[in-house]
């Protein structure tokens, strides 16, 4: 059967997390390409067909918020829904991750069924 619509792109920088949030993802039924920074998700999101972004705010490279402007720069990705992962529950970064387009934030450790909440929102 045919996707109706293109990949989650889950970034973090540990390959635990990036594990655990593929075996989520694909337990929602998704497809799901993984990167461990910000500079190689933005290198994915240009060759590939991305529906939702899932990423770690902090990583090297590229970090997160840094990755959400860039991909919010390209009209491709102007309306993609994009979700920031982290364990600083700093609410300065938060609000800067609004502003600058973040679709919402999502706090480590995170809940397995909050991930398929966000999924099943995007009507994969």
């Amino acid at each position: 059967m045919p996707q109706r619509c293109g990949a989650v792109l889950a970034v973090d920088d540990s390959p635990t997390i990036r594990h655990v949030l593929g075996t989520v993802l694909h337990a929602c039924g998704v497809d799901v390409i993984s990167a461990c920074d910000g500079a190689a998700a933005l290198e994915l999101a240009g060759v590939n067909e991305i529906s939702m972004v899932i990423t770690d705010n902090q990583m090297p490279r590229m970090n997160g918020l840094t990755l959400l402007r860039a991909l919010r720069a390209l009209p491709k990705y102007q309306d993609t829904p994009i979700y920031i992962l982290s364990s600083d529950g700093e609410s300065s970064q938060r609000l800067e991750s609004i502003a600058a387009g973040a679709s919402g934030w999502i706090s480590k450790p995170f809940k397995p069924a909050a991930i398929a909440q966000l999924v099943a929102a995007q009507n994969f």
